[in-house]
């Protein structure tokens, strides 16, 4: 069974034929030449890079004639970029983990997780937004 296929390489266009002849080999008809190619086992190499986490600076809130006592966290821009969406509302209760928004940056869409349980506090960030690395984004009271 042939195939064809159009390539470009370096802004020249190949119209190729392919045709397999037997496992492991193959023949080519490439602009009327006709040359066989034996497939080599190729080894892949994944590369990736770590998400970036949220910078977070712990405040506690210290209330005069209460037992218990509040903690809030504020999560941070992990580096400079654009708000692409915030998936929580002030006053929702979240887990630690929970998708808190996405900050786009290179070109990249980073989710930023809630870094413990508590209530949304604050929200200071809008939708569109551009930020800068450790920008106050999110108050979380615990």
């Amino acid at each position: 069974m042939k195939r064809k296929f159009l390539i470009t390489v370096n802004g020249k266009s190949y119209e190729v034929e392919v045709e397999e002849i037997t496992k492991g080999k193959q023949s080519k008809n490439i602009s009327t030449s006709e040359t066989s190619i034996v497939e080599q086992p190729v080894q892949q190499q994944v590369f990736s890079s770590p998400q970036p986490t949220p910078s977070i600076s712990a405040q506690p809130k210290v209330p005069p004639n209460k037992e218990i006592q509040e903690k809030e966290e504020v999560v941070q821009a992990p580096m400079s970029g654009v708000i692409v969406d915030i998936k929580v509302k002030e006053g929702q209760a979240v887990r630690n983990g929970d998708l808190l928004l996405v900050l786009e940056a290179m070109k990249m869409e980073n989710n930023i997780l809630s870094p413990c349980g508590g209530v949304v506090k604050n929200i200071s960030v809008t939708k569109g937004e551009n930020v800068e690395t450790d920008q106050p984004m999110i108050v979380i009271s615990s």
